[in-house]
Order: C-alpha cells, then structure tokens, then sequence
C-alpha cells in the first residue's frame, strides 16, 4: 500500500499534510512513503512495522527529531544522513548491511538501536556487540546509547555543546553585577508620578539633613569635652 494524504491526515488529525509534526504509520501495511517527502514540518515520525524498502522520501527533513522505522526492510540508510536534526532512531529488524554511510554526519544522534531482544540487522552479524559499539561510537561522536546499553567515555550533553567552543575566539566575558535600584529606575517613577515619588525623596533629603546637624552638634561637643 502507497501512504496517501488521506491516511497522512488522518494519523496526524491535520488538515495540510505541510503542517504535520507528529505522524504514527505504525501497522499501515504500507510499501512506499513517497509522500512523506512532502511533511517538511515532521519533528517526530514512525513506520515501524510495514514492508517499507526504500525511505529516500525522508531526504531533507531537518525537524526531524524522533525516527522510528524498526521491523521493515529498509537496506539503504544514507537518506537520514540529510536528518541533521535526529536524536533518537530505531532501526531493528530491517536488512541493513552497512552503516559507513553514518560516518560524522548525525552529530545530534544520542540513542540508536540496531538490535532488540528479537530483531537485528545483517551489519549485527559481522561484529561482537563490543566492535560494534566501538565502531559507531567513533562515526557517531556523540552517541550515548546504542542498543539500550550506554557507550563508554560517552559525552555528557553539556560536553558535546562546548565542543564547538574556542577559548579565543569565544573568550568567557562575566558581567559586572547591576546594581539593585539603578538611578533610570528612580528616573522613571519620578517620570509616571512625580507627585508621589518627591513625597519619599523629600522625606529621605529631611532625615539626611537631620543626620548632618546631629553629627555636626555631636563634633561640637566632642571639642569642647577636649579643651
């Protein structure tokens, strides 16, 4: 079966197949999604569970965040390559037999799986579980998980985001601190009501005044106390 815009609209409840983000084609029985080319807008996508080959329709969707396209047939994978935007990708149970094609393309790419407890890949066969990981997580650099199993010396989120970071070219700047009360902020409620804002500022002046006249009568008597 050809995925259709009916059945794009009706898994997705949008009316214009450009507006989808969140499409389920899980169980639809389907053999082509060519028409997937046109959901430019897709953030989150499955086809998990049909008899789809061929997945170049996925070409260019750079929202594209969340692909779950276990139990096909899918051979070729280099189409995700042009998914800058993937981070978690399910891809068990399909006839995959190379992964090369992945080699630095899909920095974003946290979680992949490639073997569950019942579905593989034929690329799963010529490689212990330990190569294997080795392998991916040298193409995939900031891959955490592969296979539900956490990658060793795996990059913290927060390492992967200053790898792009130089110290010279991006030299870490610390602003000074503001001060609570900024003389724009007396400004401007003067400005709104100046009515009420001369009340305390007057008020302030009266006691400043006041503390000048006690300190000035307080040295008084500490010079006569002197002589």
């Amino acid at each position: 079966m050809e995925l259709t815009e009916k059945i794009a609209k009706e898994r997705s409840k949008e009316f214009d197949i450009q507006c989808i983000q969140f499409l389920n084609l899980n169980k639809c029985n389907l053999l082509d999604v060519g028409l997937l080319s046109k959901c430019t807008q897709l953030v989150e996508l499955s086809i998990a569970n049909n008899s789809i080959k061929n997945i170049s329709s996925l070409k260019g969707l750079n929202h594209l965040r969340v692909f779950d396209g276990s139990n096909n047939n899918i051979q070729n994978i280099s189409p995700l390559t042009s998914c800058i935007s993937l981070q978690r990708v399910w891809l068990h149970g399909n006839d995959i037999n190379d992964i090369g094609c992945l080699n630095q393309k899909l920095l974003k790419l946290r979680h992949l799986t490639l073997t569950s407890k019942i579905e593989s890949n034929p690329i799963c066969s010529k490689y212990s579980a330990d190569e294997l990981m080795k392998k991916l997580s040298s193409m995939l650099p900031n891959l955490l998980v592969l296979d539900g199993n956490t990658v060793p010396f795996a990059k913290s989120y927060m390492e992967a985001s200053l790898d792009n970071v130089s110290v010279e070219k991006d030299p870490l700047v610390i602003p000074r601190p503001l001060p609570w009360i900024t003389q724009d902020d007396i400004d401007s409620v003067e400005e709104e009501n100046p009515v009420q804002s001369q009340l305390p500022t007057q008020g302030i002046m009266d006691t400043i005044s006041a503390c000048e006249d006690l300190v000035s009568k307080a040295s008084e008597i500490i010079e006569s106390l002197k002589d």
